[in-house]
């Protein structure tokens, strides 16, 4: 992913930063439908927003049946989410010169970790493509689940306390976006088991990595252009 010249990586984030925000919410109302996400519905803090969104939103969860809509918008978050490590990726490479030894190493993990999740979400979103039905307890999605997307998941958030703390440290900016890195794991709950959907806790990493590449690329094209103009005296 690293190859990825910056620029491409920008606007894929931008545009999956933007998508995500609405297919978030429509992915988990969706689940909340299906048999194993009967249960999350059940929660009173989950049940508190869902219900009227459901109402609200109902023409866009109702085109097929639960397994086949939760299905649809697995895939969309599929296609997507992969700019979350991109962009981890793309910003570990632009800092390669001014990174200390402990932000190489923890933004490794992260990157790596989110890489792990993206290829297990995509795996269990084609799965769903050819049988929806395997959405409510299927073994073929759990085992990628597991083996896949909630070990990079479990990871990525782990080890984005670290980085985060590194980066408030080495006087990362947005300095906001640093912050929201190192709360991965709480924001992750929050989403997963308060609100219901992993995808929720999710939104707020790819959002801060979106806005933290695009100030990188800035600084990038800032320097860039200081250079010419020196040269060009």
């Amino acid at each position: 992913m690293a190859v990825i010249a910056p620029g491409m990586a920008q606007s894929y984030a931008r545009i999956a930063s933007a998508v995500t925000v609405v297919v978030t919410p429509l992915a988990a109302l969706s689940y909340f439908a299906t048999k194993d996400g009967a249960e999350a519905y059940d929660i009173a803090t989950t049940k508190a927003w869902a219900r009227p969104a459901r109402d609200l939103l109902d023409p866009l969860l109702s085109f097929g049946s639960p397994d086949r809509v939760y299905a649809t918008y697995t895939l969309l978050l599929a296609l997507v989410l992969p700019a979350l490590p991109l962009a981890v990726w793309t910003i570990r490479r632009a800092r390669a010169d001014v990174a200390g030894p402990g932000e190489r190493r923890a933004s490794l993990v992260v990157a790596s970790a989110w890489t792990l999740f993206a290829v297990g979400l995509a795996v269990v979103a084609l799965v769903l493509q050819v049988t929806p039905s395997d959405a409510s307890g299927a073994s073929v999605v759990n085992v990628a689940y597991l083996a896949l997307v909630f070990p990079g998941l479990l990871i990525a958030v782990l080890s984005s306390l670290v980085l985060g703390i590194i980066l408030l440290r080495a006087g990362f900016v947005p300095r906001w976006t640093a912050i929201v890195i190192l709360l991965a794991l709480p924001l992750w709950y929050l989403g997963s088991e308060v609100l219901g959907h992993n995808s929720i806790g999710i939104l707020p990493q790819l959002i801060a990595w979106t806005f933290a590449l695009t100030a990188s690329r800035q600084r990038q094209e800032s320097g860039a252009s200081g250079h010419e103009r020196v040269a060009a005296v």
